[in-house]
């Protein structure tokens, strides 16, 4: 059975714009829940992390491990690095608005508000999302990253 949800209530539960809202309708939720199984290949009612890479590198292109990790850690409301279908819909929304997610992951990793994720931040961040990374991977993302050199 195909996993459903409340618009109206999801969208007051999780305070999202009327934009977002206007996206989020039942056509969407159908297609949402139909992608949502074809991803959740054990049928546990749970996606990980490289499932959900390929389902946001075919919507927005290719994706680097930084823009995974943030888009997932902004929406596993459970934190258990999986997303469930709920969690699913919410990134499958925040997608099509970046902008908006990406500055609520940035607060999230950046742990002592300092403007800036270092390779602490980062690492801590990955690892709860269920990456494993060495120092050395760290500070390549960082370095990709970092467009005015400032670490």
């Amino acid at each position: 059975m195909a996993p459903t949800l409340d618009i109206e209530n999801f969208c007051k539960t999780h305070q999202l714009t009327a934009k977002e809202c206007k996206g989020l309708t039942n056509e969407a939720l159908g297609e949402y829940a139909e992608a949502f199984q074809i991803f959740d290949r054990d049928g546990n009612g749970k996606i990980d992390t490289e499932e959900v890479r390929t389902i946001l590198e075919k919507r927005n292109g290719t994706l680097t491990d930084t823009d995974v990790a943030l888009m997932i850690q902004s929406v596993d409301l459970d934190k258990d690095g999986e997303l469930g279908f709920e969690e699913f819909v919410l990134m499958m929304v925040k997608a099509q608005d970046p902008s908006t997610d990406y500055i609520e992951a940035f607060k999230v990793f950046d742990t002592d508000n300092s403007g800036f994720i270092d390779e602490h931040e980062l690492k801590a961040a990955l690892e709860k999302a269920g990456g494993k990374y060495s120092d050395e991977e760290i500070k390549e993302m960082i370095a990709s990253s970092d467009l005015n050199n400032d670490g």
